[in-house]
């Protein structure tokens, strides 16, 4: 009996325990590992959807900011994907936090005016590196089409697209570094700038390590975290989440992957998360459609666009504007 209730309260332990120590890593081979991932992927193309859930009222949106929007039906987007030359040619160590080198992102969507009016919205834009373009169709109760041409590269939020969620999100950080860079920061100055965390927690499904970035800035004698980054260990160190930190001990808004997709062999890329900011009702979901895939050694020629019949264009590089036939 007595050999009994051990077993028992062992097992009750065992399952209370929802740690324990990974095999250890030091930063320097993390950053490599982190490196490598960095520099495999040389291009990717995908599509995938976007969702708010739950969806925003006209009257939220217009009480929060007073100003008066268009929202998604549903709150989905749909969008096709592609990229290049996600790390800086010239230095890697100086990423763009706009979309990477080359780019091309098309967006679908159906809108609904604040009287209930539906349209169809479509928005393209794209850089092959030299020349950007943007299409916009669409519009209520008259569907417009117009665009544009120049030297200039497009907007795109690199957080905003399915590059957020993955080993490139740093790219888009205020600070555009790479990961792989900020870590590797250990070997040559301070080395108190990362803290890495050998013990193995399950984070939405995934047995991961943690990294804790650190400011200059110290609480009660300690440098205060601006970033904890969750990586699989089960994954090859694929990081699965990113929680933005502010204060001591407070996350500001969460970035977390939920599945992962194999790429390539031991490469993996997220195939769907989230991104949550602590005490909102709201979630921003993304979700892959289809595979995801990488280096298919995309040209030049597909980061354009074709603008259709009836669309009214500015091309400010030859200064002029016409309407296509």
């Amino acid at each position: 009996m007595r050999h009994k209730l051990f077993y028992c309260l062992m097992v009750f332990v065992l399952l209370l325990s929802p740690v324990s120590n990974a095999e250890a890593i030091t930063t320097d081979e993390l950053a490599d590992i982190i490196e490598q991932m960095e520099s495999t992927i040389v291009d990717i193309s995908m599509e995938y959807e976007e969702r708010v859930i739950p969806l925003s009222t006209h009257q939220e949106l217009e009480e929060e900011t007073g100003l008066e929007f268009l929202i998604a039906k549903d709150g989905y987007k749909r969008y096709k994907f592609s990229a290049d030359r996600l790390l800086s040619q010239e230095d890697p160590n100086a990423m763009d936090w706009n979309c990477p080198g080359q780019f091309l992102q098309e967006e679908w969507s159906t809108m609904i005016t604040k009287e209930q009016n539906e349209f169809n919205n479509i928005t393209k834009q794209s850089y092959n590196g030299q020349v950007g373009k943007r299409l916009i169709i669409g519009g209520w109760p008259k569907e417009t089409r117009t665009a544009s041409v120049s030297y200039n590269k497009p907007y795109v939020d690199g957080n905003l697209t399915p590059l957020g969620f993955s080993v490139f999100s740093m790219a888009y950080d205020p600070e555009p570094i790479p990961l792989s860079a900020r870590l590797l920061s250990s070997r040559l100055s301070a080395k108190d700038k990362v803290r890495l965390d050998n013990v193995l927690r399950k984070v939405d499904g995934f047995n991961t390590i943690r990294a804790n970035l650190l400011t200059d800035f110290r609480y009660e004698g300690n440098r205060l975290v601006y970033m904890r980054i969750y990586l699989s260990v089960d994954h090859n160190y694929t990081p699965v989440k990113f929680d933005h930190m502010k204060g001591p001990d407070k996350v500001a808004l969460s970035v977390n992957v939920e599945s992962l997709e194999e790429v390539a062999n031991g490469l993996w890329f997220p195939s769907s998360g989230t991104i949550t900011i602590p005490g909102s009702d709201r979630v921003s979901a993304y979700q892959a459609i289809g595979p995801i895939l990488v280096n298919q050694n995309l040209k030049n020629e597909h980061f354009d666009i074709e603008f259709p019949k009836g669309t009214e264009v500015h091309d400010e590089i030859k200064d002029i504007r016409y309407v296509v036939k």
